[in-house]
C-alpha cells in the first residue's frame, strides 16, 4: 500500500488532531504510574516507515538517524516537542531567579545527568530564564492557533 503525498499530509494531520484530543478523552483517568508505552504494529524498515515514524522535530535526532522529520516527509510545520522548566512565582527576586538558572544549568551538565537524558532520546537544555520566557511565549501561541482551528472547547 502505498500514499500520496496528499494522503499523507491527511493522515497525518488526523493523527495530529486525534492526539490533541486525546487528554479531552482521559480526563477521568488517573495518571499513570509507571512509564507509558507505545506499540508501533508496522516493522522497522518497512514501506510504512515514512508514514508511522516520523519525528515531530526540526532536525533528525542522532539516536534515530534513520528516522526522517515530519518535513521530510511533507508536513513542514509539524513541530511538536516535550521540554520541561523550573518555574518561580511572580516576583521572585531576580537574584534568586538567576541563581537557581546557574545551579540547574551546572547540575544539567554532569555526565551522569547527561547520560540519563541521552538515555531518554533527550538532550538536557539549560536556557536562560530570558530564553525560556519566550520559549513559553512561543508555545502559547502556537497552541492558540490550533485550538482556534480545531475549534475546541471546555465543557
Amino acid at each position: 500500500m502505498t500514499f500520496s503525498g496528499t494522503s499523507r499530509r491527511r493522515a497525518l494531520k488526523l493523527g495530529l488532531a486525534a492526539s490533541l484530543a486525546a487528554p479531552a478523552f482521559a480526563r477521568a483517568q488517573a495518571w499513570p504510574s509507571g512509564p507509558i508505552v507505545f506499540l508501533n504494529p508496522f516493522p522497522a524498515g518497512g514501506g510504512t516507515d515514512t508514514f508511522c515514524r516520523p519525528l515531530a522535530t526540526p532536525q533528525r535526532m542522532t539516536e534515530f538517524p534513520d528516522i526522517p522529520t515530519s518535513a521530510e516527509i511533507g508536513v513542514p510545520n509539524w513541530i511538536v516537542s516535550t521540554w520541561y522548566g523550573l518555574w518561580a512565582i511572580k516576583g521572585t527576586p531576580q537574584p534568586i531567579v538567576e541563581r537557581m538558572y546557574l545551579e540547574v544549568a551546572k547540575a544539567l551538565r554532569v555526565d551522569k545527568m547527561q547520560a540519563i537524558w541521552k538515555d531518554k532520546a533527550a538532550e538536557a537544555g539549560g536556557e536562560t530564564p530570558d530564553q525560556f520566557a519566550e520559549r513559553i511565549r512561543a508555545e502559547i501561541e502556537k497552541w492558540q492557533k490550533v485550538v482556534a482551528a480545531a475549534n475546541v472547547r471546555i465543557d
